[in-house]
Parts: C-alpha cells; sequence; structure tokens
C-alpha cells in the first residue's frame, strides 16, 4: 500500500504528488462525517457535503460517472482515486491507497486542511520550516505535522 499525496510541512514531494509508504503515515482517526460514506453509490449520495468539506489544495474534484469507481480526479488529471468493491481505494487503478473509504476521506481532510492553514508559514521552501504556526492547526493536524517532523529531524 503507498499513499499519493502532496507537499506537507516536513514531508516534501517531487512534484505536484509523490508517493508514500503506507507504513510512514501518521495515524487517521475517522472523521464522524465519512463513517458512513462507504461505497460510490455513498459518495454519490453525498457528493454536496464532500465538496463542502474536500478543499483541495491542488484541483481535486469529485465525479462519479467517470466509471470504473472512480470518484476523485485530479484538475491536471495527474491521478485519480476509486473505490472498489471491498471499499478499498486506489490511486489511478495500481496502488491502494487506504484500506476504507472514509479513512482515505478523513485523511485527505486532514492533509488539505494542514495544507490551507499553513501554507504561509512553509511555501517559500524547506528554510521556513522552523517559522512553522502550529497554534493555526487542531490537535489531530498538530500530531499529523509533527509525525514528519519527527522524521524530518533526522
Amino acid at each position: 500500500m503507498a499513499w499519493v499525496g502532496f507537499t506537507l510541512p516536513y514531508r516534501l514531494c517531487r512534484g505536484t504528488y509523490d508517493t508514500y509508504r503506507y507504513e510512514s503515515l501518521p495515524p487517521v482517526a475517522v472523521l464522524p462525517e465519512y463513517a458512513h460514506v462507504k461505497t460510490l453509490e455513498d459518495v454519490a449520495a453525498h457528493v454536496s457535503i464532500l465538496k463542502s468539506t474536500l478543499d483541495s489544495p491542488t484541483g481535486c474534484y469529485l465525479d462519479t460517472s467517470a466509471g470504473r469507481g472512480v470518484f476523485l480526479l485530479d484538475s491536471q488529471g495527474c491521478v485519480h482515486w476509486s473505490v472498489d468493491e471491498t471499499g478499498r481505494v486506489w490511486a489511478n487503478h495500481e496502488d491502494v491507497v487506504a484500506r476504507s473509504l472514509p479513512e482515505f476521506l478523513s485523511r485527505v481532510r486532514i492533509e488539505n486542511d494542514i495544507w490551507h492553514k499553513t501554507l504561509p508559514s512553509w511555501f517559500l521552501g524547506e528554510d521556513n520550516f522552523d517559522r512553522l504556526d502550529l497554534t493555526v492547526l487542531s490537535p489531530a493536524e498538530t500530531a499529523y505535522v509533527r509525525h514528519y517532523y519527527e522524521g524530518w529531524k533526522q
């Protein structure tokens, strides 16, 4: 399993997206608003709520009409995410990125929120990470960033 994500504080990537070993990811709790979204049909039924809570920094958008279980597409066509009949989420039909749709949506939400809340602190390069203002983050978001910080220090 491998996560397909973008740059976050203390987690750099080589392009719009990069691949990160699933085992290297911080734990993420399933958010209550996503616990019931388990299938492509659930995504379609709750698309307006999902659109309002998933503010993608890379211009991703929800579209359940693309076929083959696809529900989320990157605006540049770099990657698309799909859900299979067991509920696992895939990137480009190649890599399993989450064991369940609720887990996937929760991780996307926390990463999107961290990116938006911290962008001014680190956007100009890794030299600015020391000025990162963690007070703008929730406790869960702070723990997520600290997970990467611990690896960054080493």
